[in-house]
């Protein structure tokens, strides 16, 4: 059996479409259908007998088209996407009318502040298909709504920018159209699947009345026209929708001569990646399970980061800590003589200080008293010289009691020198006249 590198496959509640091409850049698609009403048992039976003739599907985009799936775009407040998704669920039948009254499972995205697309599909049909997947080893499987699946087409093929504000995109089958999108910034936000008799008269209708919608009525007028599929029967089509304000052209997405629009969704399923897959409840089971997984690897690779960065944290800290200790060694010696030399410089500097104190608070009486009693000027006398404190007393006489004055106040230890008493004169023998003389002064304050 040989392996498929590309693979998409369509359903849409009686026929189940398979496409294939053995390399990824071939255009030589090849399909292939069975009859499958979208049952467990149907959808079993079908992918046992296709998956026969494409090989082994590692990788597949099943695009599940309408009436099976249908989108729809509505008006919610913002809440958690799972909230909505369990909310929508519960009430789906008041949104979308199903093949058959079974549950259904939602997969939601917002859209805008106010809006929502949603994707219904039945829960059966999309449980049938993961165990199919899980039967058949499929490793990467993809389930998305067929107007999720013309849109990736739309994304990948028109180069032109404008069509991102709003662009309509057909499917044209060798009959004529089968299925038509609006898309607004490239996502899905009006689909019809038309009837099996539609003419281009249909999907002209259809372009009319989204553009007469008050929502979308100022983009979709200006909207060009995308139409993919059988290239023969969409050259009329075009003629058909375009009109002087509104640009239409033909997309080739290599569908084989003959293709079913079935078989064009399958092909456009393949085009990149579903922007809202939807996931059955078992498959959501073994996504979470594969997330949980995921999450443990990252904590265990968190806690791995956080150990090695703790390790080398340490091993950093501990070398530089030897770095320390090594520079320390080098310069101990320099340190202990500097520490020495401080140490004496300290002494010296009390020693200093304290002999400084010492002198400032010294008595220095006998220096003064012996600098009053060699200066005096000759011819005169002490009879009292005392010292009390920083004051000094002077009597005594002379001949001329101003010399004595002079002498006292040129001495450098003195300061303030003053009279105590008046100088008196008294007369000795002969004509000589001696003067009693009293001065007081100040000690000057060593410095």
């Amino acid at each position: 059996m040989s392996s498929t590198r590309t693979v998409g496959v369509a359903l849409d509640g009686t026929r189940l479409t398979i496409v294939w091409r053995t390399t990824a850049t071939a255009q030589d698609w090849r399909t292939n259908s069975v009859a499958c009403d979208a049952t467990a048992a149907s959808v079993a039976r079908a992918v046992s007998e296709l998956t026969g003739d494409s090989g082994q599907w590692s990788m597949a985009n099943i695009s599940l088209m309408r009436p099976l799936a249908n989108m729809r775009t509505l008006r919610f407040p913002r809440m958690p996407r799972s909230v909505m998704a369990r909310v929508l669920e519960r009430d789906w039948a008041r949104y979308v009318i199903g093949i058959r009254a079974t549950p259904h499972t939602v997969a939601a995205r917002v859209v805008d502040q106010q809006h929502w697309r949603a994707t219904f599909a039945p829960t059966e049909t999309l449980d049938a298909l993961a165990t199919a997947a899980d039967v058949h080893g499929w490793k990467n499987v993809r389930v998305l709504g067929s107007d999720d699946a013309i849109a990736m087409v739309a994304r990948t093929l028109s180069a032109d920018a404008r069509d991102a504000a709003g662009v309509f995109v057909l499917v044209c089958d060798g009959d004529g159209p089968t299925d038509g999108v609006y898309l607004r910034n490239w996502e899905p936000v009006v689909g019809r699947r038309f009837a099996a008799s539609a003419t281009d008269d249909d999907a002209v209708a259809f372009i009319a009345a989204v553009s007469s919608e008050g929502a979308e009525s100022q983009q979709a007028l200006r909207a060009s026209v995308i139409i993919i599929g059988a290239t023969s029967r969409a050259t009329a089509l075009v003629r058909a929708v375009s009109t002087s304000s509104r640009r239409a052209g033909c997309v080739d997405i290599g569908a084989p001569a003959g293709a079913s629009a079935a078989a064009i969704i399958a092909i456009a399923g393949t085009f990149g990646t579903p922007s809202l897959a939807i996931r059955s409840p078992v498959a959501q089971h073994v996504w979470r399970k594969e997330m949980r997984q995921v999450t443990r690897w990252l904590a265990g690779a968190a806690a791995a980061a956080f150990v090695l960065a703790f390790v080398i944290d340490t091993w950093s800290t501990e070398s530089s800590l030897a770095d320390v200790r090594a520079h320390r060694a080098d310069i101990s010696a320099h340190v202990a003589r500097a520490m020495s030399a401080h140490s004496r410089v300290n002494a010296m500097t009390t020693t200093l200080a304290t002999l400084a104190a010492r002198e400032a608070d010294a008595s220095r009486a006998s220096d003064v008293m012996t600098a009053i009693t060699v200066t005096l000027p000759v011819g005169a006398a002490l009879t009292t010289l005392s010292v009390s404190g920083d004051s000094v007393s002077v009597e005594g006489e002379s001949t001329r009691s101003a010399a004595v004055y002079e002498t006292l106040r040129t001495l450098p230890v003195l300061e303030r020198v003053g009279l105590t008493v008046p100088v008196r004169q008294e007369r000795q023998a002969g004509d000589v006249a001696i003067e009693r003389f009293a001065f007081n002064a100040r000690i000057k304050p060593a410095r």
